[in-house]
């Protein structure tokens, strides 16, 4: 996402919302990965590691059905960094 974001950001406001978002997305959801995984030890990383897996996987799907019918969509639980 990060590449096609910074080749096609300039070319519409759509694919510069929907990139930018995409690079929210990655960052923050790899960061809740690796805390779920360092949770691990404490055995509650267990419950949280396959949670935050799920959820990648369904706002994914959910945002790119968005973005193919033209839709602007805010994933949930993500810091807006970029």
């Amino acid at each position: 996402p990060l590449v096609v974001w910074q080749v096609k950001k300039d070319v519409s406001p759509f694919i510069d919302e929907h990139g930018r978002e995409a690079v929210n997305f990655q960052i923050c959801y790899t960061i809740y990965g690796i805390v779920a995984a360092i949770s691990i030890i404490v055995l509650i990383g267990m419950l949280l590691l396959p949670a935050v897996i799920i959820a990648q996987v369904v706002f994914v799907i959910i945002a790119a059905i968005k973005a193919n019918s033209g839709e602007s969509y805010r994933i949930p639980f993500i810091f807006r960094l970029v």
